[in-house]
């Protein structure tokens, strides 16, 4: 370890379980530090920033956070900083969320200030608003002034440049962005930039050189507007490698700085130091350890003592190493520890100084948690051993006052109980019992067989050499068994628990734990209550996870071809609760007890247990490599995972799922008679539901078989086929079964399927779906059409505009967001338009129809059973058709012969087209346009006065009249009020009104004409009908 106590072992998660990544931290001004990073939502495929805070014994304090405030598609790549004020600013890579973009939409920068929880203040703020294309990789550095500066990389300027800007304390900007004033004129990459306490700015970039085709890494030294104040300093140009390198700087409290550069070529790393006043002390010089591999992204900070701690990350070797170099930049050969697990994929490694002077160091591992990668934090101590003032080299036992102290046993077998206060107790040789009693106590018991108590408080216990006993008690502790067989338990709290070396046991008891076995021998690992991650060793692990949601991973040196234990049988039990279960060797046993667990296949046994149990793909995790890119046949039914040609892996019992979406495993997967949830990842994978509601996802092929299955294409050439029972298909747009050379067969029963946009960028206008035919068209985007066979439903999601036809069947047809038209054509269909503007459209129809909203059983032809919801607007063709409406606000649009338009109630519009049409607006304020008529009289029929009132928003709107060949029937109205029986209307013309019941009349006024009834004698219109444009109208336009 870089340092000789550890502090907690943190996972750095949200709550997506998808892909997390760039995963960056500060420190805070408390101890402890602010992590942020991206992580997948699971469920949209879009990204968000989380934060977290950990205080300085690297234990969480509250939840995750989602900090991106304003959530487009894509948040990524975060940095933060806390500033002087002690406020927190966090910037971000977004996609789409751009305000004035400059050039293509793409990703843009932005920040947000919050306080040190992850609280917001105030808005988003955005960084780059002159630069164009995508704008990518920004880090933050906070300034002296108590400001900040931001610099990320643009893609395109021809070639990739390093943009800074300049913000003040209050996050206002000073000035615009600009670019880092580097050598030479090609395009720049790669920065690390800090600022020296003199104020300048020191970056090292990489440069272009085309004469040679390949990278040069310079450092260079600016003011802050990006000027260069000093000559740029090639690095490395000493070493003599065909790789250029990456450079990092890390700067010394006295302003003196050293760059660490790495050679994948010459499989070393070299550091060159700088003295505080920007000037070389030395070239670049190797560093000197011994590496399994090529080591590559190294990174470093000073410890307060001067010396440095430097982490590296290994080209094909498991997990990621640490050196520490004396304060003269020389390395003893012998200072190395690891970072990481020792799994296949770690990377990352990156150390972080801590204001009480702790160390912090982070990485992530790709392979250990269920469903994506997990970046790890761990905190390390250099605590001072205290005075041994009132010991002797005999048995001592001593109470200690209440005040806190540090204090250090001699030789002997002492028995030390700390006060009420924090103490550190070390106790040295012999066999020592130390009890921390209240406060957040230090124990260290030495070599020999030490009994360390930590009672009350949050406690850090170190076992060191010897078979140790450690019992953390109270609050969430850290038990650091060391060398020797140990027994460590946890008590209450979230505690962590490593045995350091030995066969160790370890129980975590009650609260949230984190129990880690040592490097190579067997261990016992209990997790007790609470949700527990548990971590073996190399050889063969007992680990139950107890009561809780757990994680459990077993022989976790990785996968058998990268030097994993092939004979570690690990024993693993979930216990009660949905858990994790993932490793082991040949013959292991994975058990997922109560609860519905996840369990990677493998060489062994794996048992679901109670509960809804599924099996995943070790692939990504440690045990996946033995089987990468080998095809599998999984058969739950038979209880078999095997080689595709037959050869046994292992065997499963009690598993009603199976997910291999993040795996990279080709498999034939065959579920039972009951209900299956089948996840395929691979483009040759193959899915049979066989019996039961299934639910199948993946490429290849896939097949429900009997049941009610759901099945989700993904990309490439799918074929998916519904079997027997009632299927919903689903596909992507733009992403998978519309390619043109898939098959979608509904099979059997009633099918429907729908179509997801998720991955539509606009690229896809509409999609046209036509079940008679069999046509699916993306439109704009791709022309080909795959087979569509035996499917009676379509709906289509979201914000995608659609045009689907149905069959001669009974058919659902059901649109998105946007403006859909639905053809249900013959039989009895169901068209749902969701939201927009859509149209339930009958122009294809043979023959007359007639759509009655009011009563549906009077529909006939074409329409007869059909039923609508969330439909705007009804067409009909060149038939005789009779469109008849409700109490909404119907619209109406027939096509080229005499149709009948019945508004009923409600603000109506109907739109007779060509030929000659009767309109029955009815009740409400109604707009009827009859349309191209060549000559023949559309006629606007009126049975009651009531059916059109008096003032604009009130009266019927006729937009097209024709004076002389449409005409308006008034025949059916009472005309006058004050007589018996009905009377007729007597037109009058223009002439006002006398005060004489039953006058019509016409009045032209603004643009429009105005048809007037007075039906009780007062002088005034009790009835009107207004006619778009200025007309002249006779007695022969009205039916009286």
């Amino acid at each position: 370890m870089p340092l000789p106590h550890t502090g907690f072992l943190s996972i750095v998660q949200g709550d997506y379980q998808g892909i997390r990544d760039e995963m960056n931290l500060t420190p805070l001004s408390d101890g402890g530090y602010f992590a942020t990073w991206h992580e997948a939502n699971s469920a949209t495929d879009a990204y968000d920033i989380y934060g977290q805070r950990f205080d300085a014994q690297g234990a969480p304090t509250g939840d995750p956070v989602i900090l991106n405030t304003e959530q487009t598609d894509f948040q990524r790549n975060p940095d933060v900083t806390q500033l002087a004020d002690g406020r927190l600013v966090v910037v971000w890579q977004s996609f789409g969320q751009e305000d004035g973009f400059i050039g293509t939409v793409g990703y843009g920068i932005f920040a947000q200030l919050y306080d040190v929880d992850g609280t917001p203040l105030g808005d988003p703020i955005q960084i780059n608003t002159q630069t164009r294309d995508d704008q990518i990789n920004p880090n933050i550095i906070p300034l002296l002034d108590g400001g900040f500066l931001v610099h990320w990389r643009e893609t395109d300027y021809p070639g990739p440049e390093i943009v800074l800007r300049r913000f003040d304390a209050n996050a206002d900007p000073v000035g615009d962005e600009f670019l880092l004033d580097h050598i030479g004129d090609g395009p720049s990459n790669m920065p690390s930039l800090v600022q020296a306490p003199d104020g300048r700015l020191l970056a090292t970039y990489q440069i272009f050189d085309a004469t040679i085709g390949n990278w040069d890494s310079y450092l260079g030294q600016f003011d802050l507007s990006g000027n260069s104040v000093m000559t740029p300093v090639l690095l490395g140009e000493n070493i003599q490698s065909s790789f250029n390198p990456t450079a990092h700087i890390t700067m010394a409290a006295d302003g003196s700085f050293v760059v660490t550069l790495d050679y994948t070529s010459v499989n070393d790393l070299y550091l060159m130091p700088f003295g505080a006043d920007g000037v070389a002390t030395g070239p670049a010089e190797p560093v000197g350890a011994t590496y399994a591999s090529p080591p590559f992204y190294p990174q470093s900070t000073f410890l307060p003592d001067g010396r440095l701690v430097l982490t590296y990350s290994q080209l094909f070797e498991s997990g990621s190493r640490g050196v520490i170099l004396d304060s003269d930049l020389t390395f003893d050969g012998t200072s190395y520890f690891d970072v990481s697990f020792g799994y296949e994929w770690e990377y990352g490694a990156r150390p972080t100084l801590l204001e009480g002077g702790a160390l912090v160091l982070q990485w992530w591992n790709d392979l250990i948690l269920d469903n994506a990668p997990a970046h790890f934090t761990q905190v390390f101590f250099d605590d001072p051993m205290g005075s041994a003032t009132g010991f002797t080299e005999g048995r001592d036992t001593i109470t200690l006052p209440d005040t806190g102290l540090n204090v250090a046993a001699l030789g002997g077998s002492d028995s030390v109980t700390g006060g009420a206060d924090s103490d550190t107790i070390w106790g040295e040789g012999a066999n020592d019992t130390l009890a921390g009693r209240g406060g957040d106590d230090v124990l260290d018991g030495g070599t020999g067989a030490d009994s360390l108590l930590g009672d009350a408080g949050s406690d850090r216990l170190y076992g060191a050499d010897g078979a140790d006993t450690l019992i953390g008690g109270d609050d969430g502790d850290v038990l650091d068994g060391g060398r020797g067989t140990d027994w460590l338990m946890g008590g209450d709290g979230a505690d962590f628990l490593t045995g350091g070396g030995g066969t160790d046991t370890l129980d975590g008891e009650a609260g949230d734990d984190t129990l880690l076995a040592s490097d190579t021998s067997g261990s016992t690992l209990s997790g007790g209550l609470g949700h527990d991650l548990l971590i073996g060793s190399t050889e063969a692990d007992m680990i139950d996870g107890g009561t809780g949601n757990d994680t459990l991973v077993g022989n976790r040196v990785g996968p058998l071809n990268m030097g994993g234990n092939e004979t570690a049988a690990d024993t693993l039990l979930g216990g009660d609760g949905d858990d994790f279960l993932s490793g082991g060797g040949a013959g292991a046993l994975l058990d997922g007890g109560a609860g519905n667990d996840r369990l990677t296949w493998g060489q062994g046994t794996v048992d679901g247990g109670a509960g809804e149990d599924t099996l995943i793909d070790p692939e990504n995790l440690d045990f996946g490599s033995e089987f990468r890119g080998t095809r599998v046949d999984i058969d739950l039914q038979a209880g078999t995972v095997d080689y595709y040609d037959g050869v046994p892996i292992g065997t499963i019992r009690n598993i009603e799922h199976v997910d291999l979406a993040l795996g990279d495993s080709a498999a034939d997967i065959s579920g039972t008679s009951g209900n299956n949830i089948l996840i395929g990842s691979n483009p040759y994978t193959n899915i049979n539901g066989r019996g039961g509601d299934d639910y199948l996802s993946g490429w290849g092929v896939l097949n429900g078989g009997g049941g009610n299955d759901t099945i989700e294409g993904r990309e490439r050439d799918d074929r998916l086929l519904g079997g027997a029972g009632d299927d919903v298909l689903i596909t992507q747009v733009r992403q998978d079964t519309l390619y043109g050379r898939d098959i979608i067969r509904g099979g059997d029963g009633f099918d429907l399927l729908v179509i997801d946009p998720v991955y539509n960028n606009g690229q896809v206008e509409y999609v046209e779906v036509n079940l008679a035919t069999g046509l699916i068209e993306e439109h704009g985007y791709w022309e080909e059409a795959p087979v569509l066979e035996e499917v009676e439903a379509v709906q289509v999601l979201g914000d995608l505009r659609a045009h689907l036809t149905g069959d001669a069947g009974d058919n659902l047809l059901v649109g998105g967001n946007l403006d859909d038209t639905l053809s249900g054509g013959a039989g009895a269909d169901a068209l749902i338009g969701g939201a927009g503007h859509d149209i339930a459209d009958y122009t294809s129809a043979t023959r007359s129809v007639r759509v009655d909203l009011q009563n549906a059983a009077l529909s006939y032809n074409d329409a007869a059973g059909d039923t609508f919801d969330g439909i705007e607007e009804f067409r009909t063709g060149d038939n005789i058709d009779q469109l008849r409406g409700d109490a909404s606000a119907n619209l109406f649009r027939t096509g080229g012969l005499s149709d009948r338009l019945y508004g009923r109630a409600g603000d109506d519009t109907l739109l007779g087209e060509a030929g000659a049409d009767a309109f029955y607006g009815g009740l409400g304020a109604d707009v009827m346009t009859g349309g191209d008529d060549a000559g023949r009289r559309d006629r606007f029929i009126y049975f009651n006065a009531s059916e059109s009132g008096v003032g604009d928003g009130n009266r019927d709107v006729i937009t097209d009249f024709v004076s002389g060949e449409d005409r308006i029937e008034l025949s059916r109205i009472d005309a006058d009020l004050t007589q018996g029986f009905k009377q007729a209307f007597q037109f009058i013309g223009d002439t006002a009104f006398s005060g004489t019941a039953g006058e019509l009349r016409f009045e032209q006024q603004g643009g429009i004409t105005l048809v007037q009834a007075d039906r009780d004698g007062d002088g005034a219109a009790d009835f009107e009908i207004e006619l778009t444009g200025t007309l002249t109208l006779t007695s022969t336009d009205f039916l009286i």
